[in-house]
């Protein structure tokens, strides 16, 4: 499953959990497409694929040509992988690799994507970024951490 939305200025938000069909890539695509496609410039993308485990090759490559696809249209993308598998963070690292854009990263901390994209995002986007990752980080209420942007102890 693959989720795409804007709340606030040129931020988008997505999340992948997984299992991932090639029809939920595709679907996801045309939305990023319409998403961005609907903004006055380009706009900036953060994604949250921690929930998402391994994609195989045919998901995998349909990822990779939908991030090509929008290279044009953001000025920068980051996409939170989960820390705890190793094999799925290469995965993601190899497929935005091969979505040939630098201002395209992976990041296992949220901090540090935090961080990233808030050098370019207005004080609403920063806030709404700051939002999104504590709700998608903490989990449920009973598994909050006081601090969303730490690791577990």
């Amino acid at each position: 499953m693959i989720t795409i939305e804007r709340r606030v200025g040129r931020l988008v938000e997505a999340t992948m959990r997984t299992p991932t069909t090639l029809d939920d890539i595709d679907s996801a695509g045309r939305r990023m497409a319409e998403v961005l496609g609907g903004l006055p410039r380009r706009g900036v993308i953060c994604a949250d694929f921690t929930q998402a485990k391994i994609l195989l090759a045919p998901e995998s490559e349909a990822l990779a040509r939908v991030f090509r696809h929008t290279n044009e249209h953001f000025e920068r993308s980051a996409v939170l992988v989960s820390s705890t598998s190793a094999t799925s963070v290469l995965q993601m690292e190899r497929v935005i690799r091969e979505a040939e854009n630098p201002a395209r990263r992976a990041f296992r901390e949220a901090i540090e994507l935090v961080v990233w994209l808030s050098e370019i995002l207005d004080a609403a986007e920063r806030e709404r970024i700051h939002a999104m990752l504590a709700e998608r980080i903490a989990g449920p209420p009973s598994q909050r951490r006081s601090n969303p942007y730490s690791e577990p102890t």
